[in-house]
């Protein structure tokens, strides 16, 4: 239903698709100058489970549509796509050795732009007019359509994202 009233109005919506595996990890959080996250996580696309992947941070309080609990952050700082981490190898970011290989995964990092580490890894590096200091916001992945089964894929099949966060000492 969502989906038919995000077309219908001419609206970019959130979990508008029955084909989508939503995740989240139902925490908010903040960015300042002294934050580095870093995500890691399995690249669905090159095991069939999925044709699409992204990870986007949300707005928590939603002022475009009230019906929604979430606004995405407007790109291009708003979400990091498979295309855009599949363009980098993990293993020149972080190494590889003969007891580790991580060649299916993805690396992403989220940052100020002081900060951004855009040309060793896919990043998002919003600025504090874009995402101020104190707008809470999530993290949302999306994982779509099952190419073997041309449905949704099973969030029970999936393997979670996990977030590192770094703070700069002072």
């Amino acid at each position: 239903e969502g989906g038919f009233w995000c077309l219908e109005n001419e609206q970019d919506c959130i979990f508008d698709n029955r084909d989508t595996t939503y995740t989240w990890d139902a925490t908010s959080y903040t960015l300042t100058d002294d934050d580095i996250y870093i995500l890691v996580g399995l690249n669905h696309n090159t095991y069939g489970m999925s044709l699409y992947n992204s990870v986007g941070i949300y707005y928590v309080r939603n002022t475009v549509e009230p019906d929604f609990i979430f606004t995405p952050l407007e790109e291009p700082n708003g979400s990091v796509i498979d295309d855009e981490y599949e363009a980098f190898d993990i293993e020149n970011v972080i190494g590889s050795s003969f007891a580790t290989t991580f060649t299916d995964a993805f690396i992403a990092s989220v940052s100020r732009p002081s900060n951004c580490l855009n040309d060793e890894m896919a990043s998002l590096c919003p600025d504090s007019d874009q995402l101020s200091d104190s707008e809470l916001f999530v993290w949302l992945a999306r994982a779509h359509l099952n190419t073997r089964t041309q449905t949704a894929p099973n969030e029970d099949q999936l393997i979670p994202w996990r977030l590192l966060h770094f703070r700069k000492r002072r």
